[in-house]
């Protein structure tokens, strides 16, 4: 919710409308991660992105305007990046689990800054976050609850709930900076081992993991 990999900054002033806007929305993600949601400025944005004050506020006519507009690119990066994962698993229960449990943590999702700026919206906005995300949240949770029967658990909701909780932990830890990114795709797998046994098999966790 496409990657989320910091794009090279657009300098040149007749650059198009879009590559402008994703611009000013990527420095909007570096200043939300640096010093978080109440303490952004738009002369933070332009100074971040290298552009004029007049700029931003040609292509976002306000700062409520840039960081709902912000939020939105990132909710609909997350969301292609979890529909990819469920679209690559197919009719394998298994592999849609393990897929939206790992997505959580590749590359693109995860890197600090991505998480840091969740984190200044989740905390500081989260009226803004909810009305922008809680239907894909509800809805990949939902997805999660029809793998888990699908595959056979006991007890669906509660099976999604372990793994969701185990993802919420691993995501605050790695926004800590308690965790390694490998760290937290090992400790994932072993949840899933331990939630589906016969389905996953179990990965050495490795002693730095407390």
């Amino acid at each position: 919710m496409v990657d989320l990999v910091q794009q090279p900054p657009v300098h040149n002033r007749t650059a198009p409308k879009q590559a402008r806007r994703m611009q000013l929305m990527e420095a909007t993600i570096d200043v939300l991660a640096g010093k978080g949601f109440s303490n952004l400025t738009i002369s933070d944005v332009a100074n971040k992105a290298g552009l004029s004050h007049g700029i931003v506020n040609f292509h976002f006519t306000s700062k409520d305007e840039l960081l709902r507009e912000t939020i939105m690119e990132m909710e609909a990066r997350y969301c292609a990046l979890m529909d990819r994962a469920l679209q690559s698993a197919g009719d394998d229960p298994a592999a849609a689990i393990s897929g939206l449990a790992q997505a959580e943590f590749c590359d693109e999702l995860s890197t600090q800054r991505i998480i840091r700026a969740w984190a200044a919206f989740r905390s500081e906005a989260p009226m803004l976050y909810h009305s922008v995300c809680t239907f894909d949240d509800n809805r990949f949770f939902e997805e999660l609850v029809r793998q888990c029967d699908k595959i056979g658990a006991p007890d669906p909701l509660l099976s999604a709930n372990i793994i969701d909780a185990a993802l919420k932990g691993l995501i605050q830890r790695k926004l800590l900076g308690t965790i390694t990114q490998a760290e937290a795709r090992r400790i994932i797998q072993a949840c899933l081992h331990a939630v589906f046994p016969a389905h996953f098999p179990r990965e050495e966790l490795g002693t730095c993991v407390r």
